[in-house]
């Protein structure tokens, strides 16, 4: 069965490691979520599973094979990646940015078709020769959302995909934060894998799956949202005292609840 693992993945940066042994599967059909606080290693091990980072220790593979193996080119047609922080250095359009995911040789007609399906996925149709450095931090974003979008939908070959986000609604407004987690959802359903980094334990637990919750560069509760979100988890990863309601359909967290817990 197709899915892309990490198994007892540690991840060094700066002479030191930020991600400790941590084994995880992001299957297809699934929406995993990765929560935790700053500097938990979340972003080093999505990195680790896309391939970016190679691990010191322990192996991330696809479908059985070190992601290590694979050329670059093949292993974008398995697997898109929404960094936390995506620059342009040139004064690209919108259109230009949905397209730079495209694979080389794709007919022009296609490749018109997917971009323009991804730019109206993202709500930008109509900005497609806006200059993407001119527009605002949220837009830039959903111009980064369809690059992906558009590299895991050109020629599909039939085998599972996996789109990757590292905190893809950081500076969208609540419609299209909504907006963005169904474009996720949607993925899943169709067969595909999705792995997100997400700071809002709420949508996380509305998006996910399964939650994968961090601290200090280990993994250190995985399941359901009613599984990890708990007073318990939450004081554990979060240093925090907070009360976790459950309501149809899970788990939901007020932050009027919480408060601090003293360090010693």
């Amino acid at each position: 069965m197709s899915a892309l693992r990490a198994a007892a993945v540690s991840v060094g940066l700066g002479g030191r490691l930020v991600v400790r042994e941590a084994t995880l599967e992001v299957a297809p059909g699934r929406v995993t979520v990765l929560i935790g606080p700053n500097g938990a290693g979340k972003s080093s091990l999505l990195s680790a599973l896309a391939g970016d980072l190679a691990p010191v220790a322990g192996e991330a593979t696809l479908d059985g094979a070190a992601l290590s193996s694979f050329k670059p080119a093949a292993l974008a047609r398995r697997r898109a990646v929404l960094a936390q922080s995506t620059g342009l250095a040139f004064p690209f359009t919108v259109d230009e940015v949905a397209r730079l995911g495209l694979p080389a040789g794709l007919p022009r007609d296609e490749a018109d078709s997917v971009v323009a399906e991804a730019l109206a996925a993202v709500d930008l149709r109509g900005y497609e020769s806006r200059v993407a450095t001119e527009l605002s931090g949220g837009e830039r974003q959903r111009a980064q959302i369809a690059r992906v979008l558009a590299q895991l939908s050109a020629a599909p070959d039939g085998r599972p995909r996996y789109l990757l986000l590292d905190e893809p609604i950081a500076g969208l407004d609540l419609a299209h934060q909504l907006a963005t987690l169904e474009l996720a959802r949607r993925h899943a359903e169709a067969g595909g894998g999705v792995l997100a980094v997400l700071h809002d334990v709420n949508l996380a637990a509305m998006a996910a799956d399964e939650i994968v919750a961090m601290k200090d560069g280990r993994i250190v509760a995985v399941g359901p949202p009613t599984a990890v979100l708990t007073d318990e988890t939450v004081r554990q990863v979060y240093d925090v005292e907070a009360s976790v309601g459950v309501a149809p359909p899970g788990p939901f967290l007020l932050p009027q609840t919480a408060r601090p817990i003293a360090r010693a």
